[in-house]
């Protein structure tokens, strides 16, 4: 087995199911310490603003949460970042926001829309997803209680 300055011993992080070992500085006991797995977010142009409008309507979820009650307040977050991720998606994808290019070759126009999507969603879709996701929660919450 391995060692390291000061005499402690390392278990092989691919032999210990990817969890590296070593004793503890009191009573010589196993500790286990675990890796950070990065987190990766993929987006286009302004599909980070869904994260942003999702931010906004967890924390109006949680502050209206006491006065309204969690479902009420978890209803209004919900529909708020729907309606954020709505005018976010209808100023994207305003026809005024096109550009025309002209091939100066062969003379052919070309149409450049701005595309705009997170994990490869094209940020239109997602107001949909989130009021499905509302619809299902509301409805898991109701049968629940």
């Amino acid at each position: 087995m391995p060692t390291v300055s000061g005499g402690m011993s390392i278990i092989h992080p691919r032999t210990s199911g990817g969890r590296m070992k070593r004793p503890s500085q009191t009573g010589g006991c196993m500790r286990t310490i675990q890796r950070r797995r990065p987190v990766f977010v993929i987006w286009s142009g302004w599909g980070i603003a869904i994260l942003a409008t999702g931010f906004v309507g967890a924390f109006i979820t949680a502050l209206s949460s006491q006065s309204l009650g969690f479902p009420a307040a978890f209803a209004i977050g919900f529909g708020l970042t729907a309606i954020g991720n709505f005018l976010l998606a209808r100023w994207r994808n305003d026809p005024s926001r096109t550009r025309q290019l002209v091939d100066p070759q062969s003379g052919e126009t070309v149409i450049v829309k701005g595309r705009s999507s997170l994990f490869f969603i094209p940020i239109a879709a997602w107001t949909y997803i989130v009021l499905v996701l509302l619809v299902v929660l509301e409805v898991i919450m109701m049968v629940g209680s």
